[in-house]
C-alpha cells in the first residue's frame, strides 16, 4: 500500500508541474541540464533558476502545492518572516510576491544555492527579502557544512557519519540574535527546512528567544538528528503552543510540523 501511494504521488506531482510551468518543455532539458540549468516560468508569471529535477520539485512543492500554506498558515502582508534553509529562493519569491509590505530574511549557507537564492531574486524583482549567506544554529560561530550528497539543497550539517563526504566551513549565527536582530524583536513566521538542524537550534532555544515567535513551520528530518519529533512536539506543548503535525505521505522519516505561540490568538 506505500509503494502504490508513493507512486500515485509522484505521477500526481508530474502532472502537477507539467500543469503549473508555463514553459514546461523545459523541464526535459533537466535531464541533462547544462551549467546553468533552465528558467521555468509559471502560471502566475513568477520564474525560477533551476539546475536539476530536484530543484524544480522543490519549486514545485512550495509554490505549486503551496505546502507551507497547507501545512502551516497563509502569510500575511506586512508580516516579519525569516527563512531559515532557503535554498533556491522558492519560498523568499513565492512569499514576497505575495506579502509585498512583509520583510523576509532568508538564511542559505551553501553557496551555490545562495547564489541561485540572489538570482532569483533578480528574476522576479523581489526587493523585499534580505538574503545573508550564513547557517543559523543553536550559537554563534563556524560550523562544517556536508555537500556529499552532491544537491547544495540537501546540505546539512556535517556530524557523525553526516561528515565523510565534501565538507566546507561556514559562519553560523545563533538563533536567538537572529531572532533578537529582527525589527521590533518579532517574527510572525518562521520557516526552517535545514536538514535536521531544526533540533538543535529549537531544543536549545530559551523560553525567552522563542516568546519572540508567532509561528513556526517547519519541514522536520527525522534520519539526521539523534531526535524525532516528538521531541519537538512536546517542547512547544511544556510552553503551551498549538502544534500540528502532518507527515509526509511518502517518506516516513519526513514532514511538516506547524506550532502557533500562546501568544497569538488569531485563527488560522
Amino acid at each position: 500500500m506505500f509503494l502504490l501511494r508513493r507512486v500515485l504521488y509522484y505521477l500526481a506531482s508530474l502532472f502537477t508541474l507539467v500543469r503549473g510551468v508555463r514553459n514546461w518543455p523545459s523541464l526535459i532539458r533537466l535531464i541533462n541540464p547544462g551549467p546553468d540549468g533552465v528558467i521555468l516560468t509559471l502560471r502566475d508569471g513568477s520564474r525560477y533558476a533551476v539546475r536539476s529535477m530536484m530543484e524544480a520539485w522543490i519549486v514545485k512543492e512550495t509554490c505549486l502545492d503551496r505546502n507551507y500554506e497547507r501545512y502551516g498558515a497563509a502569510i500575511r502582508d506586512g508580516w516579519t518572516v525569516v527563512d531559515i534553509g532557503a535554498g533556491p529562493g522558492e519560498f523568499a519569491v513565492f512569499t514576497a510576491r505575495r506579502a509585498p509590505n512583509s520583510r523576509i530574511f532568508a538564511y542559505e549557507p551553501a553557496p551555490d544555492s545562495a547564489a541561485l537564492l540572489e538570482k532569483n531574486l533578480k528574476l522576479n524583482q523581489v526587493r523585499n527579502v534580505e538574503v545573508h549567506a550564513h547557517a543559523v544554529s543553536d550559537k554563534d560561530g563556524f560550523l562544517m557544512l556536508d555537500l556529499s550528497s552532491g544537491v547544495t539543497t540537501q546540505c546539512g550539517e556535517a556530524t557523525g557519519a553526516r561528515g565523510t563526504g565534501k565538507r566546507i566551513m561556514v559562519r553560523c549565527l545563533a538563533l536567538a540574535d537572529v531572532l533578537s536582530g529582527l525589527p521590533g524583536g518579532v517574527c510572525h513566521y518562521l520557516k526552517m527546512d535545514c536538514e535536521g538542524a531544526e533540533y538543535g537550534m529549537l531544543l536549545n532555544l530559551d523560553q525567552d528567544a522563542l516568546a519572540r515567535v508567532r509561528r513556526i513551520c517547519l519541514e522536520y528530518h527525522e534520519y539526521a538528528a539523534p531526535h524525532s519529533r516528538e521531541d519537538l512536539v512536546q517542547l512547544f506543548q511544556r510552553r503551551g503552543w498549538r502544534v500540528r503535525l502532518s507527515p509526509s505521505k511518502v517518506r516516513r522519516e519526513l514532514g511538516f510540523l506547524y506550532a502557533v505561540a500562546p501568544s497569538d490568538r488569531q485563527v488560522d
